[in-house]
């Protein structure tokens, strides 16, 4: 791929980043291609659909806030498993305005669009994968609570520490992002590890 071609993805996939994040999924191509300043041909040479762009814009959306890297910096190199989960919660709270966007025009679209269904579904199944490496790390160090498996223990975790509640408690109700930190270390803290 020549660098035009590339400095031409790229332009179209922070387009729909704009465009996704402003209206929705429900727009059509060419208000993407519009933004990206290219022709709507060239969205489909560059992606073959509207599914395909929305799934290679997942892939930018985690590379761009490189979220990767910071859970390998903060929640997998933390001390123990009462600090990684305090760990995942921050990084939840800081990468969360970054993609809330892309996350409401997903969920937004996933009931009627196939395509937005897979890339929901694929990006839940990515985060509950981490709350259940962080599960299991609070049950081999012992302080996982009687009562919790370790599936039971992700899926909280993964329920409340969430883009959703987020917008919930953050957007909706105008929490700072510093109380919902608090707030949601103490909850998962009570609710799962032993004392």
């Amino acid at each position: 791929m020549s660098s035009g071609d590339r400095s031409t993805r790229l332009a179209i996939l922070e387009a729909a980043h704009e465009v996704f994040d402003r209206h929705g999924y429900g727009v059509g191509l060419e208000k993407v291609a519009d933004e990206a300043g290219v022709s709507r041909q060239a969205v489909y040479l560059h992606f073959g659909s509207k599914g395909s762009l929305l799934t290679e814009l997942a892939r930018y959306e985690h590379e761009r806030t490189g979220i990767g890297a910071l859970a390998e910096q903060t929640v997998w190199s933390a001390p123990d498993a009462t600090a990684a989960l305090d760990a995942w919660v921050t990084l939840l709270v800081a990468f969360t305005p970054e993609i809330l966007g892309f996350v409401r025009a997903v969920d937004g679209a996933r009931r009627s669009d196939p395509d937005a269904a897979m890339v929901w579904q694929d990006q839940s199944e990515d985060r509950l994968q981490g709350c259940r490496r962080l599960a299991r790390w609070l049950k081999r160090d012992g302080v996982l609570a009687t009562g919790w498996t370790v599936t039971d223990a992700a899926d909280l975790i993964w329920a409340v520490a969430s883009p959703r509640m987020y917008e919930e408690l953050v957007v909706d109700r105008g929490w700072t992002p510093r109380r919902f930190t608090r707030h949601l270390q103490v909850t998962l803290r009570r609710a799962v590890l032993v004392g």
